[in-house]
């Protein structure tokens, strides 16, 4: 190319440094900005995807502590300066070098003890095996949660709306139910209160042997039905959750979920029998949220009033921990907080092209991609009380992974944000200008 291009070229790359000079770079990335008729929107913050959970600390005391980074952005980049810029004048390539002086990366964090999904069915089943291996053993075809998920789909193809009306109403709910295994008054209850000597595990399993393949037409779900074993634990459990939930919506609707089932449960039912119940119940009982259901059984009645006093422990657990009362450390619960970062980011290599003009007019200029030195990147989380916060920091200090993993995550949105064409788009102003042409 010419040599007065690239002089030319040269100079407007010079002309976005320029303190207070028409083509400056910083002020475009600081707020809305107008050159002749140009209007440059700023970049301001560029927001960056979850984390999603990531393990920082594995102790005896606190057990696996994931931490997950959310709503978080990188901004003042107008900490940006040049480093060096090359022309090369037979490929009409360039390549440019920047700095950042000092990133922010900032956001809200979520940390959590030992919560290794967000599923309530899965969540409850882990509370029952109590070191959570059962699950981990989970790809024979007839675990018990391969075949909850089996009955699930049989709910939703061959029940008709009901089916579907129940499953979406769980699925509503879910976090909520998922929530209340946070409230250990209630999940040390779940899995540990017996019913005629058995906690929910064994009754977990009676209804596992009703639903493999063979049985489940033959074999009872709920025992001899009435106020058997089996139904008076599911009625213990149902009663517990409703204590546990905090939002009155999912406590409603956890209450009436069994109406379509609650009488003829009082006789014995097999797995196929309690599919076509839901099958064949009018649509408006199974949708309908209401108190006018028949009478319930003495037995209920009954055990309502035996299990008031350890419903009332589980929905004081419940306050204590929404009001801070009791840690949230201390149990499974989520503490969420705020955090930042401020770094600095050494190299980022910018590679384009000048493309000579057609009719020997302006030429043009354009970054097309860009490479970065990847920074360590040390966040810093706010205070939350109670004693895991130091040994989290600490751990999170120590986490050379995570710092590496922010680094490339916060280097690759740099090269993929709006920056080049920025860049872009002022050298090709200031390139015109040089030509002896008005601002456009």
């Amino acid at each position: 190319m010419p040599e007065d291009i690239g002089s030319a070229v040269v100079s407007s790359w010079n002309a976005l440094w320029q303190r207070y000079g028409t083509y400056e770079l910083i002020p475009t990335l600081k707020g809305r900005h107008r050159i002749g008729l140009t209007w440059f929107r700023p970049l301001g913050e560029i927001p960056l995807a979850d984390t999603g959970p990531v393990v920082v600390l594995n102790s005896e005391t606190w057990g696996v502590v994931s931490l997950d980074l959310k709503a978080a952005s990188v901004s003042q980049l107008e900490t940006i300066h040049p480093v060096s810029f090359n022309y090369d004048a037979a490929t009409g390539e360039i390549t440019a070098t920047v700095k950042f002086h000092e990133l922010k990366y900032a956001g809200s964090y979520v940390a959590r003890r030992s919560r290794a999904t967000a599923s309530a069915l899965k969540i409850a089943s882990k509370q029952m095996s109590g070191s959570g291996n059962n699950l981990a053993a989970a790809a024979a075809p007839t675990d018990s949660i391969t075949l909850a998920k089996s009955y699930q789909d049989q709910l939703a193809t061959q029940t008709g709306p009901n089916g579907s009306t129940m499953l979406n109403t769980y699925y509503r709910y879910n976090n909520s139910y998922s929530a209340a295994f946070d409230i250990s008054k209630f999940s040390s209850k779940w899995a540990n209160y017996p019913t005629d000597g058995q906690n929910t595990s064994f009754y977990a399993q009676q209804t596992h042997t009703a639903a493999l393949p063979g049985n489940t037409s033959s074999v009872p779900v709920n025992g001899q039905g009435g106020d058997s074993a089996y139904n008076r634990h599911a009625f213990t459990m149902q009663l517990f959750l409703i204590a546990a939930v905090s939002d009155e919506d999912a406590a409603t609707a956890a209450s009436q979920f069994d109406n379509t089932t609650k009488q003829p449960a009082q006789q014995s039912q097999t797995v196929d029998s309690v599919l076509n119940i839901v099958k064949t119940t009018p649509s408006s009982q199974v949708g309908r949220l209401t108190a006018t259901q028949a009478a319930e059984p003495l037995w209920r009645l009954k055990l309502r009033t035996e299990l008031e006093d350890h419903c009332d422990e589980i929905r004081k657990a419940k306050d204590d921990q929404l009001r801070g009362i009791t840690l949230r450390e201390e149990t499974g619960a989520p503490i969420e907080g705020q955090f930042n970062s401020y770094f600095s980011l050494p190299t980022l290599t910018l590679h384009g092209k000048v493309t000579p003009s057609p009719d020997g007019g302006v030429p043009n200029v354009s970054f097309t991609s860009a490479e970065a030195a990847y920074p360590e990147v040390a966040v810093r989380l706010g205070v939350f009380p109670g004693k895991l916060h130091p040994e989290l920091v600490t751990a999170v200090d120590k986490a050379r992974f995570l710092k590496s993993f922010l680094g490339k995550r916060v280097a690759s949105t740099l090269q993929s944000s709006g920056l080049l064409m920025q860049m872009s788009r002022l050298m090709n102003l200031a390139l015109v200008e040089q030509s002896g042409n008005p601002k456009i």
